[in-house]
């Protein structure tokens, strides 16, 4: 992870840094409103289950005695139009944080492609002489956008666990002995994909790359070299190849 964190920050200028920064504390207000969404989503279930459960709250009693003690089924009303209220401007925010990390990472995506495209027109002709073109398409494409997928899945990861420590902290003050045992249980679940599902992860994304470069390379040497594939007939050899490339990369992609 901080191998992951020092190569980001190498390759993200100042101004992507504070985009993500700006993006970070949209989470956080995320957070919060989704754990007042679940805590009222709570409340209003009690009351609705049992309306003693007003007087026995004090959250909620006081605030029924705040707005001055009004009918029970008044008081039920404003509060599931204050939860509907909630839940509409929770999502309305919720929306507008995707919006803005998909902006983020797709529009940055497609400005580092171009300036790996740009660097690479820089180079003198003598590097393309020995260079592997499946490689440089490789780098320009889907190396830079399986980077912006990790960054996204980077900011997605922040923002559950932003939520998840908010919403944790609510349930523990809820019933504690039940967050603990919850708590052994996800700890033994990320250790079990830590130690087994890690590694499957890391061959899948490293035969991710080399049959996607393969990929590249039957397509470039066949169409570069269809007169002599078909002086000697070697069209079943290279859809072959082609097809085996395919295939690693289509189990690699599934894993």
């Amino acid at each position: 992870m901080k191998e992951i964190l020092r190569k980001l920050n190498r390759l993200l200028d100042k101004k992507q840094k504070n985009a993500m920064l700006l993006l970070v504390l949209m989470m956080l207000v995320g957070a919060v409103l989704q754990t007042l969404g679940i805590g009222l989503l709570v409340e209003v279930v009690k009351i609705a289950v049992d309306p003693e459960a007003v007087e026995n709250s004090r959250l909620v009693g006081a605030v029924y005695r705040w707005v001055g003690s009004p009918e029970f089924s008044t008081f039920s009303v404003g509060v599931m139009a204050l939860l509907a209220f909630t839940f509409l401007v929770k999502n309305l925010f919720l929306y507008l944080q995707l919006k803005a990390t998909f902006a983020f990472v797709y529009t940055n995506q497609f400005r580092t492609s171009e300036r790996m495209m740009r660097n690479y027109l820089r180079r003198h002709y003598e590097f393309y002489l020995n260079a592997d073109t499946a490689v440089v398409q490789r780098n320009i494409t889907s190396d830079v956008n399986n980077m912006y997928a990790l960054i996204l899945c980077m900011l997605q990861l922040t923002s559950d666990g932003i939520m998840s420590l908010f919403v944790v902290s609510y349930c523990f003050l809820q019933n504690g002995v039940l967050m603990l045992v919850m708590s052994v249980v996800m700890i033994l679940l990320m250790f079990v994909v830590k130690k087994v599902l890690k590694p499957i992860m890391y061959k899948a994304g490293k035969d991710n790359q080399d049959y996607y470069s393969g990929l590249f390379k039957w397509i470039s040497q066949t169409v570069q070299g269809i007169k002599d594939v078909k002086i000697s007939g070697k069209e079943s050899f290279f859809v072959e190849e082609y097809k085996k490339c395919g295939m690693g990369y289509v189990n690699a992609v599934q894993k």
